[in-house]
């Protein structure tokens, strides 16, 4: 599965950039919240959950160009359809201990 979700994120990302001409790190920040998201996934070197490609993809549905198709072969997520991840509070969170 992970290959598939792979390809579809680097098709929005190709097909969206080639449309628009802006830049990669810029795109992949605002979409993923991660400036070398694209890299990483190009590179095979990154690893991300369903969430954050739930994430990625409506990203992309948020600042997709009227005049470009949305691939047919991805599902359109929007920001709406995102389930929020609960998160420990900071004080909840394991702190790492000095070395002695």
């Amino acid at each position: 599965m992970e290959p598939l979700l792979r390809g579809h994120l680097i098709s929005l990302f190709e097909a969206y950039l080639a449309h628009t001409g802006h830049a990669e790190i810029r795109t992949s920040l605002i979409t993923s919240g991660d400036a070398r998201f694209l890299k990483k996934l190009r590179e095979g070197t990154s690893m991300f959950s369903v969430h954050v490609y739930d994430k990625t993809v409506a990203g992309f549905a948020a600042i997709w160009p009227e005049d470009l198709p949305w691939p047919t072969d991805i599902e359109r997520i929007s920001q709406s359809d995102l389930v929020p991840r609960p998160r420990k509070p900071r004080s909840d969170r394991a702190v790492p201990q000095a070395a002695e």
